[in-house]
């Protein structure tokens, strides 16, 4: 599956994503303190850009469960939401304690990279 398998994953993380700060938007607002009028003024190259990004890490992660024999579903979700959980957030938090941002920008962010790795992490179990 490969290449496939990866832009299948990174499908879904960003539809995680989506759902996600769909849902969390005022708290991640209110944390961030970026407005409404704000968010909506974001240039739209930037969801290309992001999902630029999750490419790179569903890539990353199908080759990091390629050295670990990473197989099937269940195995995918629990190693994509140990990337998330133990990569990803610690690093979103010492972004964020060094930059002074709230706690809660920290937790709104890390769980989606927790849920959307996760997410993807699951797919390329099955596909891979």
């Amino acid at each position: 599956m490969g290449g496939l398998a990866v832009l299948i994953a990174s499908v879904v993380t960003w539809g995680v994503g989506a759902a996600w700060y769909g849902a969390m938007a005022r708290p991640w607002q209110a944390a961030s303190g970026v407005t409404a009028e704000e968010a909506r003024a974001m240039p739209r190259v930037i969801y290309l850009l992001g999902f630029a990004c999750i490419l790179v890490v569903m890539g990353f992660a199908q080759w990091m469960f390629y050295l670990a024999d990473v197989r099937g579903t269940g195995e995918g979700l629990t190693t994509g939401a140990m990337i998330g959980g133990f990569f990803v957030t610690p690093w979103i938090a010492l972004n964020n304690l060094y930059t002074g941002r709230p706690v809660m920008l920290t937790l709104i962010d890390g769980a989606y990279a927790v849920l959307g790795i996760a997410a993807g992490g699951a797919v390329l179990g099955w596909l891979g």
